[in-house]
């Protein structure tokens, strides 16, 4: 009986062991469609982040007084402010 215990104990922790490696497979699934939705602005005007001062920027238009333009502390950040600002100005256009 005791390894009939055993076994069934090592076949908990190998379920457990294979459900927490398919939940990380699918978070890493949807990191990648969220960043490549996050992206989609940057390929479709083929922008690219630049470094202005101490910050990134992500600039659509001629300046950043008429344009669009996000700000941040790395690339990805002035990207995700970029498409927040974007997506802002494109709904008060409807």
């Amino acid at each position: 009986m005791e390894n009939g215990i055993l076994n069934q104990e090592y076949s908990h922790m190998l379920a457990n062991s294979i459900d927490h490696k398919m939940t990380i497979q699918h978070q890493e699934e949807l990191n990648y469609i969220i960043m490549k939705q996050e992206m989609h602005y940057m390929q479709v005007f083929n922008l690219k982040p630049i470094k202005e001062g101490n910050q990134w920027m992500v600039l659509l238009g001629e300046n950043i007084q008429e344009g669009i333009c996000g700000f941040g502390e790395t690339p990805l950040k002035a990207v995700l402010d970029f498409n927040k600002k974007f997506i802002h100005e494109k709904t008060e256009k409807q």
